[in-house]
């Protein structure tokens, strides 16, 4: 039963207290400041449960705890708006802690089943029309931003969602992976382009 239980607390005394009689068990240090973060608290603890507006304000924070080997999870003060959720999907955190388990769930499930894995490299989008982005390729919903015909992408991830590939080409933007290409050039294409 201990394996199952998550301990959150504000006080580092009380964490570094449950350590010494519950060796075993996941301790979670809630923060609200960077300040709070520290090596005297992080080598007691399993993971951090941070301020939505840190994590967002420092997104450096989300690495550098998993290099350290310790998990992050965000937690907002009851406004978890529809774009916070797309700006988290988007983040590597471990967990969310919400007053909103309905849309939390949601999300998982929009999230279950992808993977995501680095590209970095330059493309070109190929398509006859202009193609909507979108801030997360998880729940598909269209900006009013463009990527035009003919223009260059830098790749940064690949995300595959349902069978369907989208590549992230900026922060918080992706567009379908459908008419890019990461091989073709302007000049491999011109010599097809004059014979129409």
């Amino acid at each position: 039963m201990q394996k199952r239980i998550m301990i959150h607390s504000f006080s580092a005394a009380s964490l570094f207290h449950f350590r010494k009689i519950m060796p075993d068990a996941y301790l979670i240090f809630i923060v609200g400041s960077l300040r709070r973060i520290n090596f005297s608290i992080l080598p007691q603890v399993n993971a951090v449960n941070a301020a939505s507006d840190i994590v967002q304000e420092h997104p450096f924070l989300i690495n550098w705890l998993h290099k350290l080997h310790k998990q992050l999870f965000v937690w907002a003060e009851m406004d978890e708006s529809p774009a916070l959720w797309h700006w988290l999907i988007n983040r590597n955190v471990d967990g969310v802690v919400t007053n909103f388990p309905a849309t939390g769930f949601k999300y998982k499930l929009a999230k279950s089943g992808t993977k995501k894995y680095a590209i970095n490299r330059t493309g070109i989008y190929f398509g006859k029309t202009k193609t909507s982005t979108m801030m997360n390729p998880y729940v598909r919903i269209k900006e009013k931003k463009y990527v035009w015909p003919n223009q260059k992408v830098n790749v940064t991830y690949g995300v595959r969602v349902d069978n369907k590939l989208y590549y992230q080409i900026a922060e918080k933007t992706f567009i379908s992976a459908e008419f890019v290409n990461l091989d073709l050039r302007h000049n491999d294409i011109a010599p097809m382009k004059i014979k129409r």
